[in-house]
């Protein structure tokens, strides 16, 4: 996760996310407009966050919306995180329970070969 503003990454080129929205800003060279083009054609993903990006209105607020965006994003992922972390039982519980397991099983037992010898 070193890389977070990497959109795209190619045995070539790396399209990152100063990039995209320089192009959508339409403030890159022809060259270099002409690769993130040609990046977009490839993939439909990207093509679909060039078409998202296009739909901002004012574009200066896009840098404020996507920070907002992975701010969210990265609390939801860490509350999900925290809340596998508690639902998870620690080793010395697990063995706990393979020990209550074990007794309830043998009384069942008990039970059921002491019934069947009362007939």
């Amino acid at each position: 996760m070193k890389d977070l503003h990497k959109i795209i990454k190619s045995e070539k080129e790396v399209l990152d996310e100063q990039q995209l929205l320089e192009f959508v800003k339409h403030n890159l060279s022809t060259e270099a407009q002409q690769m993130v083009e040609k990046n977009i054609a490839e993939d439909p993903f990207l093509m679909d966050a060039v078409e998202g990006l296009n739909e901002v209105a004012n574009k200066d607020q896009i840098n404020q919306s996507i920070a907002e965006l992975n701010q969210h994003l990265n609390k939801l992922v860490q509350n999900k995180t925290k809340r596998k972390q508690k639902r998870r039982l620690p080793a010395n519980q697990w063995a706990m329970l393979a020990v209550v397991v074990v007794l309830f099983l043998s009384i069942i037992t008990y039970f059921i070969i002491h019934l069947q010898g009362g007939r």
